[in-house]
């Protein structure tokens, strides 16, 4: 009896070894892959800046050119950058994290203000189809759903015209800088759980002080304030999804169960793209099943997993409700993926919305029939991936123009958007008084076009290449340290997955902003460890 006992715990141990082996060879291929993917991006970065073809009333280009780089001189400006920000965290040593924090929070919501009312940008694009929309559903009016239009065809996009609509309802404007300032509560909630979800993955008040100063400095977030849609909607709901599974790691509470997949139902109704959220907390989750089975954590999975089964149709159903209008099935996803895969046109990059055989052309092009729409998509695609096999090098080109061309725009595109282009030159006869304010404001015209856009891209490419190479140290060291487990590797998880998604789908630069973020807390990881190596490398000479 007591020999089948012994054999019993032998297996246990044995089976608990292999659970860990295999759940710490999951966290490091995670980690070597997005290794991979720092290493390109610093490089590449460092080598060269992307930079947005002008665009003006009467142009609409969404084009990116590259500019060789000075290698030695961002190296210097890095240099001075990242120690400025670890000498200055240093200096607030003695502040107590949590007013560091607040002041931080309030820092960046100023910031957002000013560049809002400063900018005054009237929201374009997409963006403006989706406020357009939620006016009229505030209005109770509901005929832009009629007929073979935009949102025939993107039907995903009523999730967010749905919390639009809320907002619009709330405050009781359809003003766009309204909608725009609304954003700065959004951002700086968004600011505050990515704090709160730092100091759980790397336990260190001096790395919260590092990353509220990364937060402010980079700009990115006052700069991304301007754009009203789902992006910035969604990413706080993504980041309360991830804030929620590591205090349920913490204290395997049942409300957590409902509180993950409800945040993450959320976040994807506004924005389709966090997906990818969704994708890297469940793996995260499976790994904890290996780890250890827990009849709680294999409920999450399932709810999370029905949840998103449901969460559309239940909008499409609610629109229907109200609008007595059918929704219609849109465009087929594999349509974006035959799209991101075409040869760019002259004016565009790799895998960019372009005027060729773009999703909103080949719709229509098969008579609005997703499977006929399906099937041309195929094709598209069948026949780009035999010229990729016939011409090797060909398809190097386009993936590396793809990938640099997301990622490596130092303004990640926040400055093309808040110019004025194309769709509005009726702004003259509508209004008047913004176009006088632009044409009358030297300071905003020379952001858009002279020499201060330039030397405000060349601090933000500074600050991009800080985030690629301090983030990839903070990676090297978790690798050698196995400092990261799968409780706290999901900011990480979600750049890799967010990556790997745009090398496939549509592409822009503004699409990546949420994952650039998430990689800001790993880079002021780094820039703390390399400070405090730095220093105690100092004193032991000294001594």
């Amino acid at each position: 009896m007591e020999d089948n006992n012994e054999v019993s715990k032998n297996i246990e141990t044995e089976e608990k070894k292999f659970n860990k082996r295999l759940g710490r060879f999951s966290i490091n291929v995670v980690l070597i892959i997005a290794t991979i993917m720092l290493i390109f991006l610093f490089i590449a970065s460092l080598l060269y800046t992307a930079y947005f073809k002008n665009a003006w009333i009467g142009e609409y280009n969404e084009g990116i050119y590259y500019e060789n780089d000075n290698v030695f001189l961002n190296i210097i400006y890095c240099v001075i950058f990242i120690f400025a920000v670890w000498g200055i965290s240093k200096l607030l040593k003695k502040v107590n994290l949590k007013i560091a924090s607040i002041i931080s929070i309030i820092i960046i919501g100023i910031l957002c203000f000013t560049w809002i009312n400063f900018v005054q940008a009237p929201v374009k694009s997409d963006q403006n189809q989706v406020l357009i929309c939620a006016k009229e559903f505030a209005k109770n009016r509901f005929g832009l759903l009629e007929g073979q239009g935009y949102f025939y065809m993107h039907p995903l996009q009523l999730g967010c015209v749905l919390g639009m609509e809320l907002i619009i309802r709330i405050i009781h404007t359809y003003s766009w800088i309204a909608m725009q300032r609304v954003n700065i509560l959004f951002l700086m909630a968004i600011v505050y759980v990515i704090m709160k979800i730092t100091k759980k993955v790397y336990k260190s008040d001096s790395t919260n002080k590092i990353l509220n100063l990364l937060l402010i400095s980079c700009l990115i977030i006052p700069l991304f304030s301007i754009v009203v849609y789902g992006n910035i909607y969604g990413l706080l709901f993504a980041l309360l999804a991830v804030f929620f599974l590591m205090k349920y790691y913490e204290n395997r509470k049942i409300r957590y169960i409902l509180l993950i997949p409800f945040s993450l139902s959320i976040s994807i109704i506004l924005k389709s793209n966090y997906e990818i959220v969704m994708i890297a907390i469940v793996i995260s989750l499976l790994l904890d099943l290996i780890n250890k089975f827990n009849w709680k954590t294999l409920i999450t999975i399932l709810v999370i997993l029905v949840m998103f089964s449901v969460s559309y149709p239940l909008v499409y159903k609610f629109v229907e409700y109200r609008s007595g209008i059918e929704v219609n099935d849109g465009i087929p996803m594999i349509a974006y993926v035959a799209m991101s895969i075409q040869e760019p046109l002259e004016t565009r990059n790799s895998g960019w919305y372009h005027d060729g055989k773009n999703v909103e052309m080949l719709y229509p092009e098969n008579n609005f029939d997703s499977e006929a729409t399906n099937q041309a998509s195929k094709q598209i695609i069948k026949q780009r991936l035999k010229e990729f096999l016939n011409s090797p090098d060909k398809m190097r080109d386009f993936y590396i123009d793809k990938i640099a061309s997301t990622w490596i725009e130092p303004a990640f595109q926040t400055l093309w958007w808040a110019e004025p282009a194309e769709e509005f030159k009726n702004l003259e006869e509508n209004n008047p008084d913004y176009i006088e304010y632009i044409s009358n404001n030297g300071v905003l015209l020379d952001i858009f076009h002279g020499e201060t856009q330039m030397k405000l891209l060349k601090y933000l490419d500074v600050v991009e290449i800080t985030v690629f190479g301090m983030s990839l140290l903070s990676v090297l060291i978790s690798i050698k340290n196995k400092s990261i487990d799968y409780k706290n590797v999901l900011l990480l998880l979600v750049f890799v997955g967010g990556f790997l998604f745009h090398i496939m789908w549509e592409t822009k630069c503004i699409y990546v902003i949420p994952y650039y973020i998430m990689l800001i807390p790993s880079a002021a990881d780094g820039i703390d460890k390399l400070g405090n190596f730095i220093c105690n490398k100092f004193k032991k000479v000294r001594e």
